[in-house]
């Protein structure tokens, strides 16, 4: 697929890694993020980054693969603060240790 693709958002701002972060398709994500490592920090028309509905929808190992490649200076504070929360919310105590 190509990269201008995966960058395509829908009206609410979704793209298709946000769709791989609701279902919990880590394979897809891992695709995805290879072809752009920038993608996960793409924010939605309501300011959610990815990451937060891999953890809304409890999806632990969709979640930690961006964790682990995404470069946290790109991420914005305020959303990996949502992110954090919404990963404590669905269980994932572990999200600090793993980041």
């Amino acid at each position: 697929m190509p990269l201008k693709a995966l960058q395509l958002q829908t009206e609410e701002g979704d793209s298709a890694l946000a769709y791989a972060a609701i279902t919990g398709n880590t394979k897809v994500a891992k695709i995805i993020i290879r072809k752009d490592p920038n993608l996960p920090n793409m924010q939605d028309a309501k300011g959610k980054i990815p990451l937060r509905y891999a953890a809304q929808h409890g999806h632990w190992e969709t979640l930690l693969y961006p964790l682990s490649v995404t470069n946290d200076s790109v991420i914005p504070g305020s959303a990996l603060v949502e992110v954090i929360k919404d990963s404590i919310d669905a269980g994932f105590y572990g999200v600090l240790q793993a980041y």
